[in-house]
C-alpha cells in the first residue's frame, strides 16, 4: 500500500538528498527507512532489491548486510516498553535508531573496503 501510493519513494528521495554523500546507493534508502519500523516490509523491499539488481551486486550485498545486522527498533521498543510499563522510551528510541544508522553506514563502509 505504501509503495503503491508513492509515499515510500517520496520519503526515500528526500532522505537520499540529505544523506547522498554518505548513502551512495539510492536503492537501499527505502530498506534503510523501513527496517527499523517493520521487519516484514523491509523483507519485501529487500527481496525486491535482490530481484532487481541481483544478490551478488554491490547494492544486493549492502541490502543483505542491512537486513542481517539491523533490528526492527521501533517494534522492539514498543513491545518491551509496554511489557515493562516504561513510559520514558525516548532514550531507548534515540539509541536504537542511532545504532540502526551506524549499522547502515557500517555496511556501506564494509562494502567499500572489501569486507563484504
Amino acid at each position: 500500500m505504501l509503495n503503491s501510493s508513492g509515499i515510500i519513494d517520496f520519503v526515500s528521495e528526500k532522505i537520499y538528498l540529505i544523506f547522498k554523500n554518505i548513502i551512495v546507493f539510492k536503492e537501499i534508502v527505502p530498506l534503510a527507512v523501513l527496517r527499523p519500523i517493520s521487519g516484514s516490509t523491509a523483507m519485501a523491499i529487500g527481496i525486491e532489491i535482490m530481484k532487481k539488481v541481483g544478490v551478488d551486486s554491490e547494492i544486493g550485498k549492502v541490502a543483505a548486510c542491512i537486513m542481517g545486522a539491523s533490528e526492527t527498533t521501533i517494534y522492539v521498543i514498543a513491545v518491551y516498553g509496554s511489557k515493562l510499563k516504561n513510559k520514558n522510551i525516548k532514550p531507548a528510541m534515540f539509541i536504537g535508531l542511532l545504532a540502526d544508522f551506524i549499522c547502515i553506514i557500517s555496511c556501506i563502509v564494509a562494502l567499500k573496503i572489501g569486507i563484504i
